[in-house]
This record gives C-alpha cells, sequence and structure tokens, in this order.
C-alpha cells in the first residue's frame, strides 16, 4: 500500500534526508522517497500495518524537526500555499549586496569613494559597510531561524552552514573595526591597511543573496509544478448528472458510485469513467490522448473523465469513480514522478546528509581565519549552484503540458458558455 504525506520545514537537500532517514526507521515501511520539491513523503507498507505505520511516520518526522500530516487516498491537485513572495526581499538584498560590493571591493578596481578613501577615514569605511550589511541580515533572517532550530536538534542543514558562515564573517568583520581604531588610536598605519583588508562583510551578505537567489530558482520552479498539477486537476467538474429513482438529479462527483447511470450532454466535462448505454456522441480527448479530432462513441463504448463532449448526448454506467478514474491515475502518476529520484540524486543526498557536519567538523579543526573562511565559501558556491541546476529539470517538464492544458481549459470554458446560452 502506498502513503503520502505532506512534510513542512523542510528547506535544503540535507532537510529532505533527515526526514528521509527518520521514515526509513519506522518498522514496516519501504520503498521511502521524500520529494523537496513537492515537500512531501511517500512510501509503501503492508495493509495490515498502515494505521500503525501513519501514527509513527507522523512521530517519528516529529521528532526530526519537522511536521507531517497523512493526504487522503484520492490524489488531489496542489492547495495554493500562502507563501510570501521571495522576490521584493531578493531585490532588496541585491541592490544593497552590489553598494556593499562597490564600497569593499572598489579600491581593488581602481575606483573609491573619495569620502572613504585613506586610512584616515578607516573607520567610516569599515563602519559604512557594516550598515549596509545589517539590512541583508535582517531581510535574510530565516537562514538564521532554521539554522539555529536544526543545530539545537543536532541535526544541521544547509541554513546551519549559510547562519553559521554569515555570522563568521559579521563578527569578525566588527572585530576588525575594533582592532583599526586600536591601531588608530596607536597611530599605527601598516595595522590598519592589514586590518582594512580583513573585512568580510560582503561574504556574509553575498552568501545570503546568491542563497536566496537559489531559493527563488526553486521556489518559482515548484510553483510551475504545482499550476501545472492544479490545471490537469480543473479538467474535472464539480457536479454531475445522476440518476436516482428514475429522476435526474445534479450531484457532487464525489457523490457518484459505481453502477451509477450519467448523463452529459455536448459542451459538458465528463466526470468519472463508465461505459455508454444510451445514446451517441462525439468526444474531444486530447486531453489525455493528444488526438485532436473528436472521436465518436456509441453504445458499448468507452468514456473517460477529464474528456468533452463536443456533439450529442449519452447517457453512460459509471464503473471507475474517485481515484480509480483516469484523470485520478494521471495525477497520481505525477505525483509519483514528482517524488521519485534519479540514482545520481540519491547519491547526493546521501552526500549531503554528512556534508554539513563534516564542514562543521572541518572548520573547528582548523585555526579560527581559515574556519570563518571555509563556512564562508562552501554554502555560497554549493547551495547557489544545487538550486541553479535543478531549475531547468522541474521547470521543463511542466511547461509544455501547463500550456496545452490551459488551452483546454480555456476551450472547455467557452463552448459551456455557449451552450448555456443556447439552452
Amino acid at each position: 500500500m502506498k502513503l503520502r504525506f505532506q512534510i513542512k520545514g523542510m528547506t535544503c537537500a540535507s532537510c529532505s534526508a533527515h526526514v528521509e532517514h527518520a521514515a526509513c526507521g519506522v518498522a514496516g515501511v519501504r520503498e521511502v522517497s521524500v520529494s523537496l520539491l513537492t515537500d512531501s513523503l511517500s512510501l509503501a507498507c503492508d495493509d495490515a500495518d498502515a494505521a500503525r505505520v501513519r501514527r509513527e511516520i507522523v512521530a517519528a518526522v516529529k521528532r526530526a524537526g519537522y511536521a507531517a500530516s497523512p493526504e487522503g487516498e484520492q490524489p488531489a491537485a496542489p492547495a495554493e500555499r500562502q507563501e510570501e513572495n521571495p522576490l521584493p526581499t531578493l531585490i532588496a538584498s541585491i541592490v544593497l549586496t552590489l553598494l556593499l560590493m562597490t564600497v569593499s571591493m572598489g579600491p581593488m578596481l581602481g575606483f573609491e569613494l573619495p569620502f572613504l578613501a585613506g586610512a584616515e577615514r578607516a573607520i567610516p569605511y569599515a563602519f559604512t559597510q557594516l550598515l549596509l550589511t545589517l539590512p541583508v541580515l535582517y531581510l535574510n533572517r530565516k537562514f538564521f531561524r532554521s539554522g539555529a532550530a536544526a543545530l539545537l536538534r543536532r541535526a544541521p542543514n544547509m541554513d546551519s552552514l549559510v547562519a553559521i558562515g554569515a555570522a563568521a564573517s559579521v563578527g569578525y568583520g566588527i572585530f576588525a573595526i575594533y582592532a583599526i581604531g586600536y591601531a588608530q588610536g596607536a597611530g599605527d598605519t601598516e595595522a590598519v591597511h592589514h586590518w582594512l583588508h580583513s573585512l568580510y562583510f560582503e561574504s556574509a551578505a553575498s552568501i545570503l543573496t546568491l542563497v536566496s537567489l537559489g531559493k527563488f530558482l526553486e521556489h518559482r520552479a515548484r510553483r510551475r509544478s504545482a499550476d501545472a498539477v492544479r490545471a490537469l486537476a480543473a479538467l474535472s467538474p464539480d457536479t454531475a448528472w445522476v440518476e436516482r429513482e428514475g429522476e435526474w438529479v445534479e450531484l457532487p462527483v464525489a457523490e457518484i458510485a459505481v453502477g451509477d447511470r450519467v448523463r452529459v450532454r455536448a459542451g459538458e466535462l465528463i466526470p468519472v469513467d463508465g461505459v455508454i448505454a444510451e445514446g451517441a456522441c462525439a468526444v474531444d480527448e486530447s486531453a489525455l490522448s493528444g488526438e485532436s479530432m473528436p472521436v465518436d462513441h456509441a453504445p458499448g463504448d468507452r468514456l473517460s473523465a477529464a474528456c468533452t463532449v463536443v456533439d450529442g448526448a449519452a447517457v453512460f454506467v459509471a464503473d471507475r469513480v474517485g481515484s480509480d478514474t483516469s484523470l485520478a491515475r494521471i495525477l497520481r502518476l505525477l505525483e509519483d514522478a514528482a517524488a521519485s529520484k534519479a540514482p545520481i540524486a540519491r547519491l547526493a543526498d546521501r552526500i549531503s546528509r554528512v556534508f554539513v557536519p563534516i564542514v562543521i567538523a572541518i572548520s573547528a579543526s582548523a585555526d579560527w581565519f581559515q574556519s570563518a573562511f571555509l563556512i564562508v565559501k562552501v554554502p555560497r558556491n554549493y547551495s547557489f549552484w544545487i538550486a541553479f541546476f535543478q531549475l531547468p529539470s522541474l521547470s521543463r517538464i511542466d511547461r509544455p503540458s501547463l500550456q496545452r492544458y490551459d488551452l483546454h481549459r480555456r476551450y472547455v470554458k467557452s463552448r459551456q458558455e455557449i451552450v448555456s446560452y443556447l439552452r
């Protein structure tokens, strides 16, 4: 039996690896797969153990520091999650980081601001960088909250590495500001120049901005995937005409049972799968098969959910409803495809699970300057490029289907309006 859970709190590959490891520790569980794209966990277990596995999975994931909630058996379109739009935060971070890079890297490129140039203006020069860094830290405070919580759970993730790197850069920069002040008081110009080149505020800002850019690309890919599934699920009507005690009544599709007689007319979507008992109709099956020309159906022929009756009318006997319809099975296949992972992706998850602790351990064994450098540089490259290279594979899969289903939905809506007007 296949079980699915919605997971809350995952932010990186390390998080998904921790969730998968926690789920694998539950007895009777097999084929565990965690999808960071859909925030979901899927697994297989015996039917007799389903209730126990549901309870233990929720508890195990909670112990790992995340939240899990079982999904229903019938696949459904992902709900519109009220997520904060990361674009304004990203734009503000990029602008502030570019200003900071101009101030800090300008002298190296032969471009320096006159009012901040020279050893005598070292304190304003350093303090200006700190003031430009603080808003970036505040805008990306979520990394510090998530990273600190993961460290307290003794399950550090990529946010932990980002938070430690940014904090180390800012802390070292503040120490350098004090050192500059003491050197100026002692009249040691050489020491002032030395500490001016030891400011790493731009590293803290750039690591947060680049990781935020990767998160934004991931957010956009996730939204496109959810939109594609919602567009497909929208092909199922909300109500249908069903025969009850010799009379035709309009009922919700969820109340249709196997053996019910259902009536469809021109311009209507077929609600469930079944076999025609009376009448004849031409059906547009492009949503399922891609066939552009309507297909004629007579008594004894099969009708599939999500297809549109173009002409004629028919009464059919429902034989597949709920999670057994063609549309539901396609949605289930999409969910399975999103949750499945290639062997190289599973290898990356295993590496990511030990990557953060190894980097922190190496940093702790090195001297304090090398520690700050390692913690700052590694996540800035690793986090951004992983998110960047995920984007094409995630967005390219869904773009054609989204366009096709959007066009089909518009076609169905316009035909329904025409039929309603003619009636």
